[in-house]
């Protein structure tokens, strides 16, 4: 189902993914297709090398999408995002290297064939990592999700 909303916007009904099959889709998604497109890493690093776009579950995690939703099965929201890491925080063009891969990310989700509902996306700020500062932004992504069983996966 598509509809117009107006201005140029669409909207597309969201094909519900299993919640362990989220990051994989993801990182397919936005993998990169040449030299000069972004890293993709959908597992906790131990270290950074931007720019890269890092994936990552967001808080909350899971929503449920009805009242009275059984903690087990059933469909959820699940909440997850593209953490763009432009480089270490310091004078430059980070801010112009963090508008590059938020405009990548956008484009790459958007073109993807599955529909990828950004929530809304964080500011440039600084981010900690391995005891680093750089400087980085988070597209928030929301999307439907079906929680299984072990047994029916």
């Amino acid at each position: 189902m598509q509809g117009t909303l107006g201005a140029g916007i669409s909207a597309t009904a969201t094909q519900s993914l299993a919640l362990t099959a989220v990051r994989g889709a993801l990182a397919e998604a936005l993998a990169p297709r040449d030299d000069s497109d972004p890293d993709v890493v959908a597992d906790i690093p131990d270290a950074v090398s931007p720019p890269l776009l890092l994936l990552e579950w967001a808080n909350p995690w899971l929503t449920p999408r009805t009242v009275g939703m059984q903690s087990s099965g059933g469909w959820w929201d699940a909440h997850v995002n593209v953490l763009c890491l432009s480089g270490r925080l310091e004078p430059g063009p980070g801010i112009a290297e963090l508008e590059r891969l938020l405009s990548y990310a956008v484009v790459r989700l958007d073109g993807d064939g599955r529909s990828w509902p950004v929530e809304s996306s964080t500011a440039p700020r600084d981010l900690l990592f391995a005891g680093v500062h750089y400087l980085g932004a988070r597209l928030n992504l929301r999307l439907p999700v079906v929680i299984e069983s072990e047994a029916a996966q």
